[in-house]
């Protein structure tokens, strides 16, 4: 009879004992009924050796009667457990841990010392070196020797805060290591530091002989000749977008050339900063700054009215070279139908100064290859599809699709996935693919408008996209609709392409957001019905997740601002002229990180910014962090006093001292309150006082402060408030003098310069051209001029032994021109060492002050500017001879 599983009636074979289809134990069910058994008589007992007889055959005893089968999990036919495959793997995971903690046991050397550095990398043969050597270590693994290739102990890191260690006890060792080499080859060689149980990588020093010097000079002669080539195969003329076109072209095209000289070994390496690419030749650093030609410049057209310091470029780089170029991205753009986002794009384009739109990036062409280049562009206006997930917070749909064997799989895994696929097919994009393709600050302060759902819904994508660069963007808390997002966009950047007749600047961030919201909504009440908008209406109540927009970075940013730009020097306090290569600088406005920048091969910097005012940190390895206020001002170039950093760190202290000097007369004024604020230019009011002191007898002060940079405030009765720059380094710095003023009323022109110890003798010169007399010339020979015995202007003091100050007073000018101008006299050193500064004040206000520029090369004239009519014309120029029209 059939035979069937009471589990899952299968039907069973005759002698099973599980069922081939669920696995489970044999229990019979839904058989055919058998007659009973009858009971079998017991066979007879066995006698000894008596034969028995043939036995019959028997009938099989009926099957059990059915029972409720165990619960236990179905065994399936030729199917192995998979503990039998996991608990191998386990095994031998274990087996190899064990393994390399023995090894590393056994092995100490294996582990390595992070972080192991050396200050610079690149000296001369025969010129005595000095090499600050740092590494991290918190281990408390022994002390920490230097060696040398040969294994030898060259001295010992310490952590004592001494000998060019920043902080005692911070984990942080270092090794000012003195050498000279001498060789006619250039030579490298290895030092790595090894505690007890740690031993780090090497670092390897490289000294450059004579032959090879002059090689890198002949390569950089080529470098010249080639890279002038590049710049005359485009003309820079025709409309504004063909300008910008050819100056992109040039800079692009130079450093292709640069590549492939990297790639050809010829230098070491290179990088592209704002304007500038630094080369790396092994005995020499190449600096290519991107100048225009003629035709790009203002007033080439026949004239000479062009800025020699490059603020003229550097502004139309900013505004109309490419920087601030406008790309409209839509992946879904088929599904997606509108003309809303490019509508958006144009009136940027056509109502704000320096940007322009001509890229529209669509469907397919929205690539992860072409994501990874969005940093060219100025601004972003993004449409398209989005979503949030816990893993993956906030992403990004794009236009390309996954055929299962995409180039970028392997970045498809695990919850720092850069790149996920949608359910649609199409690749999206998280925050991890902004912090992984692109470099902080990559963006240059891109406005960045994101128009898909989710994009808000926590901070971690925006985030991403500030540290990358981003300066501000827009995004949506939750799901919109096409309607709701397409009128915000466009709202949003009509208002921000408005100008404001009083500033003469376009609306902010913020408040283009508001007034959008005004005229929309708040939120997107387009997926609601009435009657559930009435309900939460008059509850009081928003609408539960209806999506909206929000802004995230700087909100008070503007397409167009009223911009000048910050530049100086960073040198060592020690010595006052030695350049800090790759310093970093951060700018502060408003208490927040504006942007970042590195001083160069020579310790300039420059930096483009708003008008504004501005802090300005500088840091750099084993120096105290250095402090500085700015007040940047529109279309104007400010030059800084050189920053100078101060090697140790804040736990140590030093002594100030110096005289404080009646600029009127040149003599010492005791009695003189000083209070001591943190930083440089710190004017405010309501910084905390860290110290103060009175000077004495002849001005003379001395102070004890931590070490660093601060503003000295001098005060007194009859005086004018004053203010000036100190350090404070290790043991005494002198010299530090402030002058100050006593009031005066009337409405003449006060000018005061004062200078560093070197060069020991710089002149002031004052150059009058009045309409209605003769013109005049003051300065050392010549210290006063008369009309009809009234004084004009006069020379009150000349010093010739280094500092200052000189003080030339020139009376009501009424109609004229009068050219001021600092003279090199004498003395080692040149302009850009001399720590120039010039004051000018009228009836007892400053009116202006400014720093001698430090990248214009060292010839003997500062111009510094012209006063026409009652009006001041700034210059800060240095050339080879007085500029004595430019106010004409």
């Amino acid at each position: 009879m059939a035979n069937f599983c009471v589990y899952c009636g299968a039907k069973l074979r005759s002698n099973a004992h599980f069922c081939e289809h669920c696995g489970k134990r044999v229990a019979l069910g839904h058989q055919t009924p058998q007659p009973p058994v009858e009971p079998q008589t017991p066979p007879p007992p066995v006698e000894p050796q008596t034969p028995q007889p043939p036995v019959q055959p028997q009938t099989p005893p009926p099957p059990p009667t059915p029972q409720q089968a165990p619960a236990i999990k179905p065994v399936y036919k030729k199917r192995k457990s998979p503990l039998a495959f996991i608990i191998p793997i386990i095994a031998s995971v274990i087996v190899i841990i064990i393994a390399v903690v023995i090894a590393n046991i056994d092995n100490p050397d294996k582990k390595r010392l992070d972080n192991f550095i050396a200050d610079e990398l690149y000296f001369l043969c025969g010129e005595e070196i000095t090499v600050l050597f740092t590494v991290e270590d918190n281990s408390n693994n022994g002390s920490i020797n230097l060696y040398n290739e040969n294994d030898e102990i060259v001295g010992t890191l310490n952590d004592d805060g001494a000998l060019g260690d920043t902080q005692p006890n911070d984990g942080i060792y270092t090794y000012k290591m003195t050498d000279i080499v001498f060789s006619d080859v250039t030579l490298r060689r290895n030092y790595y530091v090894k505690n007890d149980v740690q031993q780090s990588e090497n670092v390897t020093l490289c000294f450059i002989c004579y032959d090879d010097v002059v090689k890198c000079h002949q390569l950089a002669n080529i470098m010249d000749e080639r890279i002038e080539a590049i710049e005359r195969e485009f003309v820079i003329a025709g409309s504004s977008d063909e300008t910008a076109q050819n100056a992109l072209a040039i800079f692009r095209k130079v450093e292709d050339y640069i590549k492939s000289l990297v790639e050809n070994g010829d230098v070491i390496e290179y990088h592209q900063e704002n304007n500038y690419i630094v080369v790396r030749l092994l005995a020499l650093t190449y600096v290519y700054t991107f100048e225009p030609p003629e035709d790009m410049k203002e007033g080439s057209a026949g004239t000479q009215n062009v800025a020699s310091n490059n603020d003229v470029f550097l502004q139309n780089l900013a505004q109309n070279y490419s920087n601030k170029q406008i790309v409209s991205v839509q992946p879904y753009a088929r599904e997606l139908t509108g003309s809303a986002v490019d509508k958006a794009a144009k009136t940027v384009a056509s109502n704000v100064n320096g940007y322009t739109f001509g890229t529209n990036v669509d469907n397919e062409d929205v690539s992860i290859s072409f994501l990874k280049t969005l940093d060219q562009y100025k601004l972003i206006i993004w449409d398209g599809h989005g979503g949030y997930s816990a893993e993956t917070h906030s992403f990004i749909g794009t236009g390309e699709s996954n055929d299962n064997s995409h180039l970028y799989y392997s970045d498809m895994i695990g919850i720092k996935a850069e790149i996920i696929t949608l359910s649609g097919g199409n690749l999206g994009i998280t925050s991890h693919f902004f912090t992984t393709y692109y470099e902080p600050n990559s963006f240059n302060r891109t406005v960045f408008y994101l128009g898909v759902c989710h994009g808000a819904d926590d901070n971690v994508l925006a985030q991403a996209l500030i540290d990358c660069g981003v300066a501000t963007i827009f995004a949506y808390k939750n799901s919109v609709s096409v309607t709701y997002d397409r009128k915000m966009c466009e709202d949003i950047f009509t208002t921000m392409s408005q100008l404001d007749g009083n500033t003469g600047k376009t609306k902010t961030a913020k408040k283009a957001l508001a007034e959008a919201k005004e005229d929309n909504g708040k939120v997107d009440s387009t997926n609601h019905s009435w009657w559930e908008k009435l309900l939460y209406f008059l509850a009081g109540m928003e609408l539960p997740g209806a999506a909206e927009m929000k802004i995230l970075g700087d909100t008070e940013l503007r397409l167009l601002d009223s911009y000048g730009s910050l530049s100086g020097k960073v040198c060592k306090a020690s010595d006052r002229v030695t350049e800090i290569v790759g310093a970093t600088i951060n700018v502060y406005k408003s208490g927040k990180l504006y942007t970042t920048a590195k001083s160069d091969s020579t310790g300039n910097y420059r930096i483009e910014l708003p008008a504004g005012e501005y802090l300005i940190k500088i840091a750099a390895s084993g120096y105290v962090d250095f402090v500085a206020n700015a007040t940047v001002t529109s279309n104007n170039n400010t030059y800084m006093e050189t920053f100078l950093l101060v090697l140790g760190s804040e736990s140590q202290t030093g002594t100030a001292s110096g005289t404080i000097i009646n600029s009127l007369t040149g003599e010492g004024i005791s009695g003189v309150q000083l209070s001591v604020k943190r930083g440089w230019n710190n004017t405010s009011n309501s910084d905390t006082v860290v110290k103060t002191t009175v000077s004495g007898a002849d001005g003379v002060y001395s102070i004890i402060l931590p070490l660093g940079n601060y503003t000295i405030v001098a005060s007194k009765d009859g005086c004018e408030i004053s203010y000036f720059n100190i350090i404070v380094q290790p043991g005494e710095t002198g010299n530090q003098n402030g002058t100050i003023t006593p009031t005066i009323t009337g409405s003449d022109f006060l000018i005061t310069l004062t200078w560093g110890a070197n060069p020991v003798d710089m002149d002031s010169h004052l150059i009058g051209i009045p309409d209605h007399s003769a013109n005049f010339h003051i300065y050392f020979r010549n210290t006063i001029h008369k009309q009809d015995g009234e004084v004009v202007a006069e020379l009150d003091y000349d010093d010739t032994t280094s500092y200052g100050p000189e003080h030339i007073t020139i009376k009501e000018t009424g109609l004229g021109t009068y050219y001021y101008y600092v003279h090199h006299y004498d003395g080692e050193g040149n302009m850009s060492t001399s720590e120039c500064k010039v004051k000018i004040e009228q009836g007892n206000k400053l009116i202006a002050q400014f720093n001698v520029p430090t990248d214009q090369g060292t010839e003997g004239y500062w111009n510094v500017f012209a006063i026409k009519n009652g009006k001041l014309i700034i210059r800060n120029t240095v050339t080879g001879s007085p500029e004595l029209i430019y106010a004409e």
